[in-house]
């Protein structure tokens, strides 16, 4: 077994095999296998390919060996090129099929119990965050500020609330009080608002999402370090202005096995 690094794709697995004739002692058949990695390329999947050859009349072992080299080489090639089709294949499907669209049913923000519960909070800025973390009701979202930009993961655009009518704080606090209701610590996750910065959405730069959620810095030495840094979560707006907040592949796995365990509440 013969493994070739690459910064593009992996060969895992490269096995050459020889038929001897036992009355010449020469080699009269070769196979060669090739198995690539797709992962790299963006795609989970293994590729494999396989030739045999068979010599009209028994070689000695230098030319077989040479023989093996050059089918090795074509396959290597033919190989790369099916994992990389293979690779834009899934992310085309992933792109025509995402996970989390925004629901078409109005949805009304579900407040936790709490010292404020029976009141509504604030519009904006930091009291209104606390009054929502207390158990305030979210103000009606009439009225709000609306942007779009095109969709960095199939076709339509994402549409999204300003934070001139949510601010990134109050963004924050909806989206902890959902995942608080999975069992998680908010004071755990850390949230990041797609929507500012150079880079944002405000600045018309394509997105997937309006916030991703990850494993606060402070708290990553208590999950595995696959899951340090992996978006746990995501969030789009609903039509109301609501959030919507569903858990990713990774995160909904890491749930569902215990590797969030010593971050609930």
């Amino acid at each position: 077994m013969n493994k070739v690094p690459n910064q593009f794709y992996s060969v895992e697995e490269e096995t050459n095999t020889a038929v001897i004739n036992p009355g010449t002692g020469g080699v009269s058949q070769v196979t060669v296998s090739v198995t690539i990695a797709a992962k790299p390329l963006g795609g989970d999947a293994f590729i494999k390919l396989e030739e045999v050859y068979a010599f009209d009349a028994p070689v000695d072992a230098a030319t077989a060996i040479i023989k093996r080299d050059e089918i090795a080489e074509v396959l290597r090639d033919q190989g790369l090129a099916q994992a990389q089709a293979t690779a834009d294949s899934i992310r085309k499907h992933i792109a025509d099929n995402p996970r989390g669209n925004v629901s078409v049913h109005p949805v009304t923000p579900q407040a936790p119990s709490g010292t404020q519960t029976g009141t509504t909070a604030p519009s904006f800025g930091a009291p209104a965050t606390v009054a929502v973390a207390n158990g305030a009701a979210v103000p009606p979202t009439g009225g709000l500020q609306w942007g779009s930009v095109k969709s960095k993961f199939g076709e339509g655009e994402l549409r999204f609330v300003l934070t001139a009518s949510q601010s990134t704080d109050e963004l924050k606090s909806l989206v902890l009080n959902q995942l608080k209701g999975k069992g998680l610590n908010p004071e755990a996750l850390v949230v990041w608002d797609n929507r500012t910065g150079q880079r944002g959405l405000e600045a018309g730069v394509p997105a997937g999402c309006v916030a991703a959620i990850k494993v606060a810095k402070e708290a990553q030495e208590f999950v595995p370090a696959e899951i340090q840094t992996t978006a746990l979560a995501r969030a789009k707006h609903n039509a109301d202005g609501s959030l919507y907040v569903w858990l990713t592949k990774e995160g909904e796995a890491a749930l569902k096995f215990g590797a969030l365990d010593r971050i609930k509440i």
